[in-house]
């Protein structure tokens, strides 16, 4: 999904207006791991939104797995986390460095 970020920067749609001026702050939920890093944001809700949400991941109950992750979300309650993921576009020049040779020591 990060790729359409690339994208929005980028007039690739031009029929879906102007290229973004800014990148869009991005938030990371999971869903079948765990985060790469602590979470920093707790979201709460109602028993109500929890039973949407359990509906629609219903929705895809011909994948056999889905159940496991329906009852994750069901012993979880009404509560989700996020994660600010700082995102910047891909720079190669950014790991050049990690990979040069280095002279004798």
């Amino acid at each position: 999904m990060l790729i359409s970020l690339f994208h929005a920067e980028g007039a690739i749609w031009p029929e879906l207006g102007s290229p973004t001026k800014i990148l869009p702050h991005v938030h990371e939920i999971a869903v079948y791991c765990n985060f790469p890093e602590p979470p920093h944001l707790q979201i709460t809700t109602t028993k109500e939104l929890l039973k949407k949400k359990i509906n629609a991941i219903s929705a895809f109950e011909s994948q056999k797995q889905i159940h496991s992750v329906i009852e994750m979300v069901k012993n979880a309650g009404p509560v989700e986390y996020t994660r600010d993921m700082k995102f910047k576009l891909y720079d190669p020049s950014k790991y050049s460095l990690m990979f040069e040779e280095k002279g004798p020591t």
